[in-house]
């Protein structure tokens, strides 16, 4: 990620490649924006509207939740 300059994007395949945490996506999303980064999944397509940001957090949770679930 250091390669990438401001109006940049970066594309992943899902958000799940993003990290193992729900947290270490969103950090990440965090971290682009403040250097000006667009970010795209291709699986997920969240865009940058609060409905795209609910989108990401709601696919982010129930992936965090495959890999952790309730015991």
């Amino acid at each position: 990620m250091r390669q990438l300059d401001a109006g940049d994007t970066l594309v992943v395949p899902s958000l799940d490649r993003c990290g193992r945490s729900l947290q270490d996506p969103i950090n990440m999303v965090a971290e682009l924006r403040g250097r000006g980064i667009g970010f795209t999944s291709l699986h997920e397509k969240p865009d940058t509207t609060p409905g795209g940001w609910l989108v990401f957090h709601v696919f982010g949770t129930s992936w965090a939740w495959a890999y952790h679930p309730a015991v």
